[in-house]
């Protein structure tokens, strides 16, 4: 069958050459030899499943109802090919200003964003980047139509948690309705209304995509304490009060409901775990072990995620061990096999969430 770590076997059997080349010229080579050919192939090689691969599932899935792995930035919409690891881009969106980020509500038809208003981004130097009129929160259809600004919700951060029904967004701004010199809190937006709710009035806080339980009564944000510690904390709408659920950061909900993902790092952000807490029972449990950089992004049907971490040295050809680099990968919960579907170098990483629809209205590049 494919195996869909491939590239990762062929770079890992090279080094281990000079071993192989070295143990043929010694005596009892042969049988060394043989040992050492099965064991690289134990730990390289994936057990061989009924399961249907990764990319397979993906791809299936992609065709049946469209869901694809999407990111916002720069006025375009990347999405992800599963079946050749590469970003397709669309046309710019916005033709008066800049989106500098956003995020895809998951039916695919809208986009929050941070809008640098008109003229956009300009260059004063060709070292800086300036946003001379601003930003501002607003939301657009992904062919640019519909674009509803609110002007008096200012400097927000480039990402957003839509509600599950997709009224509300989760993010960090400033309200200038409270004045020229508002705080910058957490605040819940009802898009119809312009209505606030204010979630936590902490600076140093911020909201992952998929946020939300799924009766969108209760949502989980990162808590960013002294000394590189993170904390989960849990929001609940109806007493309008949160809560420290765990130590860590980066919190997700399973569409399903059942789990509140999230990464614990050390300070030396070496040796990250991956959890989940189970909502039924408040148990934490070990998903998986890896050095993350993002959250965990769910698909609709909770049995995928999403997420970046570095590259091993034994994914890397010659020429990319001289930069820092970075994956994104699909991992599948039940039994841990991943698929590698985009790479990203020198700290340049973006956020991608799963969209459930076509994107009929963003047209490539």
């Amino acid at each position: 069958m494919p195996c869909e770590n491939e590239p990762f076997l062929v770079r890992g059997l090279t080094m281990f050459q000079p071993m192989f080349g070295a143990l043929k010229n010694s005596i009892g080579a042969r049988a060394a030899f043989l040992v050492s050919t099965v064991f690289a192939l134990s730990v390289l090689v994936p057990q061989v499943s009924s399961k249907p691969s990764v990319r397979s599932e993906l791809v299936q899935l992609q065709n049946r109802n469209g869901l694809r792995l999407v990111a916002v930035r720069d006025n375009k919409v990347f999405t992800v090919s599963y079946a050749d690891r590469t970003l397709t881009q669309s046309k710019p969106f916005i033709e008066k200003g800049t989106a500098e980020g956003g995020t895809v509500s998951p039916d695919g038809a809208t986009v929050a964003i941070s809008l640098c208003l008109d003229p956009g981004f300009t260059h004063p130097t060709p070292n800086s980047t300036d946003c001379p009129a601003g930003f501002v929160f607003a939301t657009v259809r992904p062919d640019g139509s519909g674009l509803k600004e609110y002007r008096e919700f200012v400097n927000p951060a480039p990402w957003f948690c839509w509600s599950h029904d997709m009224s509300k967004v989760v993010l960090n701004m400033e309200d200038r309705r409270q004045g020229r010199y508002a705080p910058y809190h957490l605040e819940i937006v009802d898009l119809a209304t312009g209505s606030t709710e204010i979630v936590d009035e902490s600076r140093d806080v911020f909201v992952d995509p998929q946020c939300w339980s799924p009766d969108d009564k209760r949502l989980v944000y990162t808590v960013n304490k002294e000394s590189a510690i993170r904390i989960v904390r849990l929001y609940d709408t109806d007493t309008k009060k949160s809560r420290d659920i765990a130590s860590g950061g980066h919190p997700t909900w399973s569409p399903d409901g059942k789990r509140i993902a999230f990464i614990e790092c050390p300070p030396s952000l070496r040796g990250c775990k991956y959890y989940g807490i189970e909502t039924s029972t408040n148990e934490q449990k070990l998903l998986f072990k890896k050095d993350g950089e993002t959250g965990l992004s769910w698909t609709p049907d909770s049995r995928f995620v999403a997420y970046v971490d570095g590259a091993s040295a034994l994914e890397r050809t010659p020429s990319e061990h001289l930069r820092e680099m970075s994956r994104l990968r699909v991992r599948r919960i039940d039994d841990g096999a991943e698929l590698p579907v985009a790479d990203f170098f020198d700290g340049d990483i973006m956020w991608f969430d799963w969209v459930s629809l076509p994107l009929k209205d963003s047209a490539p590049d």
